[in-house]
């Protein structure tokens, strides 16, 4: 078995919270975590090399209706 917010946290992606939660810098405590587990030597430059996490966020810009997101964060509107 693994720990992912361990080892989320031992690869710097962030600090653990009081409620047990991996906390990034810029994304929060939404992370999304997977672990890779391989028994070859991987050096920092071909860890995440093309990566591209965020590629579709246009995508998902154009969808949300009138300009409900703005300036990098969503704009929530009161029911009504």
């Amino acid at each position: 078995m693994v720990a992912h917010k361990t080892v989320a946290v031992a690869a710097g992606l962030g600090v653990m919270g009081l409620h047990r939660n991996v906390i990034h810098p810029r994304f929060g405590n939404f992370v999304p975590l997977a672990t890779v587990l391989v028994d070859a030597p991987v050096s920092a430059l071909q860890a995440g090399a093309g990566l591209q996490p965020l590629r579709g966020l246009q995508v998902v810009r154009r969808r949300l209706p009138g300009g409900r997101h703005r300036q990098g964060r969503l704009v929530r509107r009161a029911a009504g």
